[in-house]
């Protein structure tokens, strides 16, 4: 009785055993995935996916065929050591490899392998997944990063200047740079041709060359649509000279219009010789952002040149002195700021009066650019107009400041110093708004600040400005300078009124013209070349002559 109890159990066991097997059997056959068994290096089975996955059409048509020979090339050594670690009895995977389909294609894949016994003998069974799509988005992704990161440089780059001709250099090589391209150049519209005038990784005599409007048909087109347009292989497009292509060698490229306010002003070609390219979307949508940047950046510096073209106009007029005024020695100097290029709103004026007077004048707007130099010619000519009409500089720089307050939109503040000085007996009336005191260097080497208690210039209508007195006796030297000298840096530190006055009492035996240049050497010698804010400084003292100072 318990042998035959033996014998049940054992059939039924069995049965499981072929019941199972059958079902995997059958998973096998419907999977997705590449599954197949070899030994000695051939396939002893290969699921229906498996064929398709490799270009076959029937499993048949690979069995016996050694597995090696699908593997890539640069894959084969190191998938056969790992595929012999397998028949030694490992696991080894899951490992991406490459493997080449019947027609040539290649696909990557993912491979699993495990030792197993197939009809009684040890074997290997190898899973494969196609994860090509996995790579080609994964690929995408990482050339769209690339790209988003290359545009931000680039934009960083071109918007760290406003000068045109740099702009231009920048955008060719990083842009040629982040595409890859061999070569790249930017030609301008000129009159009815395009001119190059930038290139990347092209001979620098090709500059200058031209190329009328009738030949560059692809420029054209680009110019005409407002729209890149991509050629993947040059040697089969209709709309270009193909004999042009192949003297150039050029195999792909793409040309990305450049506008400012509308206009098409050049285009940015992109080369590539070695092989055609199929331009990827990720490329495209670069080129369209890259052309917007370029647009911008090129409207700001078209913007930025035109309103310093008018300060420049307007901050020569604000710096304009009489070289001679009778009963005066003077000597001043304008420095713009070297870490920033915007014009200020730094000036100054010296003016004949009636009865031996000469008005004095110095002052700064807070701000820079046009709308700063604009009010700094506002400040300086109505100071001088209502000098004319024999008021108190408090009175003057009172009416100043109402004025001021009723033209400037938006409010900006001024700190002005203004004075009449009488050339005869040396008397100084002056007031100062907000002003950094003058120094008045005595004949006998004493250097003191002289009185300032008014407020600025700009802040509100109807202030109560004052006038103060000192006088100026042969040999003293007034010494007027806004806060650009005072404030200059040096690892954080200013130069200060200290270091300034220290400067002006460690002065040789000088012509009074020359102070300026001597005080400004001084504060450009602590700050290391670098000046954060523009400088102005006048020196003046009583006399026609050029006397030395004790």
């Amino acid at each position: 009785m318990d042998e035959i109890v033996g014998r049940a159990q054992l059939e039924q066991l069995i049965r499981k055993i072929e019941e199972s097997e059958e079902r995997y059997r059958r998973l096998v056959e419907v999977s997705p995935d590449l599954i197949a068994v070899y030994s000695e290096w051939r396939f002893l089975y290969l699921n229906p996916a498996g064929a398709r996955m490799l270009g076959a059409s029937d499993s048949n048509e690979l069995i016996g065929k050694p597995i090696l020979s699908f593997v890539d090339p640069a894959y084969r050594k190191s998938a056969k050591d790992r595929l012999l670690r397998v028949q030694q009895g490992k696991t080894v995977g899951p490992i991406e490899e490459k493997f080449v389909r019947l027609d040539g294609g290649v696909i990557d894949v993912e491979v699993m392998a495990v030792p197993v016994i197939y009809q009684g003998h040890p074997s290997v069974q190898m899973v494969v997944r196609d994860i090509s799509r996995r790579k080609r988005d994964e690929e995408k992704f990482k050339e769209s990063k690339e790209l988003s990161d290359a545009l931000n440089r680039i934009n960083s780059a071109i918007n760290s200047t406003l000068d045109f001709n740099v702009i231009m250099q920048r955008v060719v090589t990083e842009s040629a740079k982040a595409l890859r391209s061999e070569t790249a150049g930017i030609a301008l519209h000129e009159h009815e041709y395009w001119v190059t005038r930038y290139v990347y990784g092209l001979p620098q005599d090709i500059v200058g060359n031209k190329i009328s409007e009738d030949k560059a048909t692809i420029t054209g087109i680009a110019a005409k649509t407002k729209a890149p347009v991509v050629v993947d292989d040059a040697l089969t497009d209709k709309r270009i000279n193909v004999e042009i292509m192949e003297k150039h060698g050029i195999r792909s490229f793409m040309v990305i219009p450049l506008m400012v306010r509308g206009e098409v002003i050049g285009a940015l070609s992109f080369n590539y010789y070695a092989h055609k390219i199929t331009f990827s979307e990720a490329q495209i949508d670069f080129a369209k952002k890259l052309a917007t940047s370029i647009s911008l950046a090129l409207e700001n510096a078209r913007l930025y040149s035109s309103e310093r073209d008018i300060a420049n106009t307007l901050q020569e007029a604000l710096l304009t002195i009489p070289k001679l005024i009778p009963g005066v020695q003077f000597g001043y100097l304008y420095h713009s700021a070297t870490v920033t290029a915007r014009v200020g709103g730094d000036f100054y004026d010296l003016f004949e009066l009636e009865h031996d007077k000469v008005g004095i004048t110095i002052g700064d707007v807070s701000g820079k650019g046009l709308e700063a130099a604009a009010l700094a010619s506002l400040v300086k000519n109505t100071i001088k107009a209502y000098a004319y009409e024999n008021s108190s500089p408090a009175a003057i720089i009172s009416k100043t400041n109402n004025l001021t307050i009723m033209e400037s939109i938006p409010p900006s503040f001024v700190t002005v110093f203004f004075g009449i000085l009488d050339t005869v007996s040396g008397l100084l009336t002056y007031c100062s708004a907000g002003h950094p005191p003058a120094i008045l260097k005595r004949e006998t080497s004493v250097t003191a600040h002289i009185p300032s208690r008014s407020p600025i210039i700009g802040a509100f209508k109807d202030l109560v400005y004052e006038n103060n007195e000192v006088v100026l006796r042969p040999g003293d030297v007034l010494i007027l300078y806004t806060d650009g000298v005072i404030e200059a840096r040096h690892k954080g530190d200013f130069f200060g009124e200290d270091r300034l006055i220290n400067s002006i009492k460690a002065l040789k035996p000088i012509r009074v013209n020359d102070i300026p240049k001597k005080i400004f050497s001084s504060v450009l010698k602590y700050a290391g070349g670098l000046l954060t804010d523009d400088i102005a400084i006048i020196a003046i003292g009583l006399g026609d002559t050029e006397n030395a100072l004790a």
